[in-house]
């Protein structure tokens, strides 16, 4: 999709972080968000799996028995060897990397 250079600059930027961003899903549903841009950071999350939509939900733990506060929503598939991310609220999809 052809976007106004100031959007696309923006895009650009936003992908950047994205490729230096560190998702962390802990086995006790914690979960955070390490990025570029505080405002976007998720530190005291929580993820939940949602079977009918196939997506991983993520909110914030004090909402974890809730359906408010829905901050993220992804979907994953694999590929092979690979996993994929794909996020609702952008038109990104990021190859995720486990952290050994």
């Amino acid at each position: 999709m052809e976007l106004p250079p100031e959007q696309k600059q923006q895009m650009e930027m936003l992908k950047t972080a994205f490729l230096e961003s560190k998702f962390i899903f802990k086995d006790d549903k914690n979960f955070s968000f390490d990025f570029k841009f505080e405002e976007m950071r998720i530190k005291n999350g929580h993820w939940k799996y949602n079977d009918l939509t196939k997506s991983f939900i993520i909110q914030e733990w004090k909402d974890k028995e809730t359906e408010k506060s829905k901050l993220m929503e992804m979907t994953a598939k694999k590929d092979g060897d690979k996993v994929i991310f794909l996020l609702s609220e952008t038109f990104f999809t990021l190859e995720m990397r486990k952290e050994e």
